[in-house]
């Protein structure tokens, strides 16, 4: 397959056009996204974080010798283990004079159990709970991230997506997470190995999300596909990987705001770049009405 059946000035074109054409919605997207991460962030917050490598004295005035001298008794006393997990003695302290602190901590008392607190469990209910609740959530957000895909395929199409996408793809959820657990496995191995060999299969894989949802391929079948699909386009689609990425880093230093266009529009361009290929493939020019046909 020729490199030219896509331009990355085309891609990048047409992305940008069509979240100016579809900005409301992608704002309630965003603001979905959002509420998410709070409802999450203030649930895991609750249930108190899970490591403590070492009390940070910038956090507490304390000097590093108390520091070192505190985690000490942490870890002696069985409040966290000596790879600095957080253990049940610490999630339910909930009196400071349980704490049995040598001397010269005995001032600090009180300031390192309030310190502390970002340890403690404070949910309602029992910590199996906790982890049932918390596998829902990140299930959820993992249909939000399929629906996104989704939604991007259909403002690139032009097909006037709906924010119910976003929940409304539940048969693919077990798919998009053993493909994404294949590919991010295969990525890190191939990077950590040998870096060329990651950044090869990353490009050549990195459209099995597409596939998944848009054709409903297996986990391994839409890794193969895409590996198919994206031969002897695989530089123009590295270079563009680089743009995306060089554009969304100038989105994160405008103040965060520039996110707002810089994400969508990279985006939508994938989803377009994904469309010209599997059209092209297909015997197809490419264009938009040869997409909207095999779709």
């Amino acid at each position: 397959m020729s490199s030219a059946v896509f331009s990355k000035k085309e891609a990048l074109s047409h992305g940008f056009y069509q979240t100016q054409k579809y900005i409301g919605l992608i704002l309630l997207i965003g603001l979905t996204f959002f509420l998410m991460s709070i409802v999450t962030g203030i649930f895991d917050a609750f249930a108190g974080k899970g490591t403590l490598s070492q009390p940070p004295h910038t956090e507490m005035d304390i000097t590093e010798e108390q520091s070192n001298m505190l985690m000490k008794v942490l870890v002696d006393d069985g409040y966290v283990t000596k790879l600095g997990l957080v253990t049940g003695k610490l999630r339910y302290l909930d009196d400071p004079n349980e704490l049995d602190l040598p001397f010269q901590l005995e001032p600090k008392r009180k300031e390192i159990f309030a310190y502390l607190q970002q340890f403690r469990y404070k949910l309602p209910f029992p910590r199996p709970v906790f982890f049932v609740l918390r596998v829902l959530l990140w299930s959820v957000t993992m249909l939000m991230n399929i629906g996104y895909i989704k939604m991007t395929l259909l403002m690139s199409r032009d097909q006037k997506p709906r924010l119910s996408e976003l929940f409304s793809n539940l048969d693919y959820l077990i798919a998009y997470i053993l493909g994404t657990l294949c590919y991010t496995a295969a990525l890190v191995g191939g990077l950590l190995l040998l870096i060329v060999p990651g950044i090869i299969f990353g490009v050549m894989c990195q459209l099995y999300t597409f596939l998944i949802i848009d054709q409903g391929l297996g986990p391994i079948e839409s890794l193969k596909r895409s590996a198919q699909l994206t031969k002897g386009s695989r530089m123009n689609l590295f270079v563009l990987g680089i743009l995306y990425v060089l554009i969304n880093i100038a989105g994160a230093l405008c103040l965060l705001v520039g996110l707002i266009w810089s994400i969508p529009t990279t985006s939508i361009a994938m989803a377009y770049v994904f469309d010209r290929l599997s059209a092209a493939e297909s015997g197809g020019s490419g264009s938009l009405e040869d997409i909207i046909k095999s779709v």
